[in-house]
């Protein structure tokens, strides 16, 4: 199969390379076997091929080579054992996580609990859109936080990152659960944040949001750096909650080794969560994503039935895959880089 390989790590995927010939991945029980569409790149693809997440990798026995890409929609190829959900033929969307080979490719095995039929409504394109973003962000306020669908009547929640395909997610998920949203852009994405329903935009370039907000329940930080200041505009009284999908796991875990480095970044997290807790109340969660089918079966119904638009700035062919990963790693991307397969 033709597949966008790494076989050294570089960076923002400049090190890819697309082979002709590499080897058709095999499936076990539970498996199906997919022929891809289309996929698109996310940030943890960029971040991974430059070595990130080495550390859990290679505890897991997986080095290189490696193929990247999250995000499924395609049609079955064929079956695994014990899979009766799906046949050949059918039109699917999911994903695969990041310790399993990846969808850059003409075939990925995927498991079939994370496959839904797709909706004859999407398109390939709109498919590879949001399976990974929205799980990732379903992930940090169900699994994490705990928040119930539709509980957030009354509530302010700050999306930290609303332009790019996970915070854009958010930022309509957190209006379909009836919070008031405000969400950081650049001065370019003001107009396309402000068109996805958040009630206050905010252009980190020339505004500071922790002036303008107050008193929020919720903030959800996609970008990272500044914990400080997103954690300032919480409420103070109790029953706030801060999430992130920035956090210091992986690298830390790099740097030390996955054992040693799990074992540091969990007391950090344990200590800083135990503050929040002790002096104001409120939650404090680092997220990484969880995924399970009645999750993607949520997010697709939203998706196809419109109340979730996920916007495509740029659709590559897989030819053109370097300059997806190029493009991703500037951070200005409006919505999501989609890769035809």
């Amino acid at each position: 199969m033709r597949a966008a390989v790494l076989r050294k790590y570089g960076a923002a995927g400049s090190t890819l390379r697309i082979e002709p010939d590499y080897p058709d991945p095999a499936i076990g029980p539970g498996q199906v076997l997919v022929r891809m569409k289309a996929s698109s790149v996310n940030p943890i693809d960029v971040r991974m091929s430059g070595g990130y997440a080495r550390a859990r990798l290679t505890s897991l026995g997986i080095g290189l080579p490696m193929i990247l890409g999250r995000d499924v929609a395609g049609v079955v190829e064929r079956v695994g054992p014990g899979v009766d959900r799906f046949a050949p033929g059918d039109e699917v969307v999911g994903l695969v996580v990041s310790s399993e080979p990846g969808a850059l490719a003409e075939l990925v095995a995927v498991r079939a609990d994370l496959l839904v039929k797709k909706p004859a409504v999407l398109s390939w394109q709109a498919a590879a859109t949001y399976p990974y973003a929205g799980l990732t962000t379903w992930s940090a306020f169900v699994n994490e936080v705990g928040i119930k669908p539709g509980s957030l009547g009354g509530k302010t929640a700050l999306v930290l990152g609303g332009a790019g395909g996970t915070g854009s997610f958010a930022v309509q998920l957190l209006k379909l659960w009836g919070a008031r949203v405000a969400a950081t852009c650049s001065a370019a994405n003001t107009g396309f944040v402000a068109g996805l329903g958040a009630d206050v935009v905010i252009d980190y370039g020339s505004q500071d949001y922790a002036r303008v907000l107050h008193d929020v329940d919720l903030v959800y930080d996609t970008v990272g750096g500044d914990e400080e200041r997103a954690l300032s505009v919480l409420r103070t009284d109790g029953g706030a909650n801060f999430v992130s999908i920035v956090h210091p796991v992986i690298p830390v875990t790099d740097e030390l080794g996955w054992e040693a480095g799990i074992v540091k970044v969990n007391a950090q997290r344990q200590t800083k969560a135990e503050e929040q807790r002790s002096k104001y109340g409120r939650g404090y969660f680092w997220s990484m994503i969880k995924p399970d089918n009645a999750m993607l079966s949520a997010t697709t119904a939203f998706v196809a039935e419109g109340r979730i638009r996920m916007s495509i700035e740029h659709v590559y062919r897989l030819e053109q895959v370097r300059e997806a990963f190029a493009r991703s790693v500037t951070n200005r991307v409006r919505g999501k880089l989609v890769v035809e397969i």
